[in-house]
Formats: C-alpha cells, sequence, structure tokens
C-alpha cells in the first residue's frame, strides 16, 4: 500500500511514519521543510508540499492508495488564521477524491475540546 503520510514531524507523527515505514509500507513523507524532514527521516521519500496549497498536495497524493494526517492547530492561532485541522484536511479531501485516493486516517488534535461534553470521554478503558 502506498501511503502518503502528512504530520509526520510532530510528537505523535514521527513515532507513526517511523513504524510505518518498519513495517514495510510504501510511504511518502510531505514536507513543507525538506531538510528537517530528510534529518528525522533519512533515506525516506519526501514530497515538497503543505496542505495549504491544493496544487501541490494534489501533485504529492497522486499516485497514493491512502493518506495518513497527523495535523494539530498552534495554539496561539486565532480562528480566523488559516488551520491544518480546518482549511488543510477540507484540502486533503479534495485533493483525494481528484487522486482517487480512496482512505484517509486521521489523528486529530481538536478532540480535547469535546472531553466531557454530552457524555463524550476521550481514551482507553482497561
Amino acid at each position: 500500500m502506498k501511503i502518503l503520510f502528512i504530520g509526520a514531524t510532530g510528537m505523535l507523527g514521527q513515532p507513526v511514519a517511523n513504524e510505518l515505514i518498519r513495517a514495510g509500507f510504501d510511504v511518502t513523507l510531505l514536507a513543507r521543510d525538506e531538510s528537517n524532514m530528510r534529518r528525522l527521516f533519512p533515506g525516506a521519500r519526501i514530497a515538497k508540499g503543505d496542505v495549504f496549497d491544493l496544487t501541490g498536495l494534489h501533485a504529492a497524493m497522486a499516485g497514493h492508495d491512502a493518506v495518513y494526517c497527523n495535523l494539530s492547530v498552534q495554539q496561539s492561532s486565532k480562528e480566523k488564521e488559516l488551520q491544518p485541522e480546518r482549511e488543510g484536511i477540507s484540502n486533503i479531501l479534495a485533493s483525494a477524491h481528484s487522486t482517487g485516493v480512496r482512505r484517509i486516517a486521521c489523528i486529530s488534535s481538536l478532540v480535547h475540546k469535546y472531553e466531557g461534553m454530552n457524555g463524550f470521554h476521550w481514551g482507553l478503558s482497561v
């Protein structure tokens, strides 16, 4: 399976990307900063791109079977600013639709805002 990985440089993204690569998946890492990505993932396939650039995202996504997203929102960002988990996800979905990608997995940092709301509880029970 060919996977385009978006958000590989974050706290959760790094270990997940490493595990997918170790497991033998054909992974391409989307990078705004290619030099940082190469430092973190030597030898990995890297595509230059950004979730806010639909044309570049479309080019990076072409030929992949799935997309894995691990995005977050800066704590200091304002509501009117572009957000990876709002406009970025919209762009990812539009690009997936136009390139024929049928599987998308996403981990969201926004779920913390809903903890306890209407009986919703995030986490695992043991």
